[in-house]
């Protein structure tokens, strides 16, 4: 039974990949991730298709491949919740797996997604880099909630959540975690149009 989900979630990847026009290497990737994070559960339960478009957006390596998943997942409503599980899950295992997954993975779709300056996600991204205690999603998440908050470009916990597809919750703990550390994150050079004990609290 097993080796038919896994079947299916092949055949479902190389469909939603064709669909919208994602390159061969980036379903390739997104298989062998199914294949390694999902294959041992119980794939009677739960939806493979959630399981299946987190693999492809952690896959997927430039802007305009997150972009086309990003519109498609808009068609799925009813995925959206286990999708934003899932994600955390493939990008956890990411994680633990020493797969070369970093913060700058993320950063491109957030500046692209929320609309932020270079300015912003060039601090954004030196924060992420140097928050080394975190898991590679929720740095970028927090690190690009932080940076803009000291700018004219605020962006909320919920918007930069939306955008990687993880929950609010997830942007928020990660933030806490190097709330206190901001003054060693921000970039020397960075000039934010506001101090950074105006940053809000946790």
């Amino acid at each position: 039974m097993e080796d038919e989900y896994v079947d299916a979630a092949t055949a479902l990847i190389r469909r939603i990949t064709t669909k919208i026009g994602i390159p061969d290497d980036v379903r390739i990737e997104a298989t062998r991730l199914f294949i390694t994070v999902f294959a041992r559960h119980n794939l009677n339960q739960g939806s493979n298709t959630a399981r299946s478009c987190a693999c492809i957006m952690v896959a997927a390596k430039n802007t305009e491949d997150v972009q086309k998943m990003a519109c498609l997942l808009t068609t799925m409503p009813k995925i959206t919740e286990e999708f934003k599980d899932r994600m955390e899950e493939v990008v956890r295992f990411c994680a633990n797996d020493s797969t070369e997954l970093t913060s700058d993975h993320f950063m491109s779709r957030l500046q692209s997604l929320l609309q932020i300056s270079d300015d912003v996600t060039s601090a954004a991204t030196m924060i992420a880099r140097r928050a080394v205690f975190r898991i590679p999603i929720s740095v970028p998440a927090a690190a690009v909630f932080m940076a803009s908050q000291v700018s004219s470009e605020k962006r909320s916990m919920k918007q930069v959540a939306d955008v990687l597809r993880i929950s609010e919750a997830t942007v928020k703990e990660a933030y806490g975690d190097i709330y206190a550390h901001a003054a060693r994150l921000f970039p020397e050079e960075h000039m934010s149009s506001e101090p950074l004990d105006s940053l809000p609290s946790p």
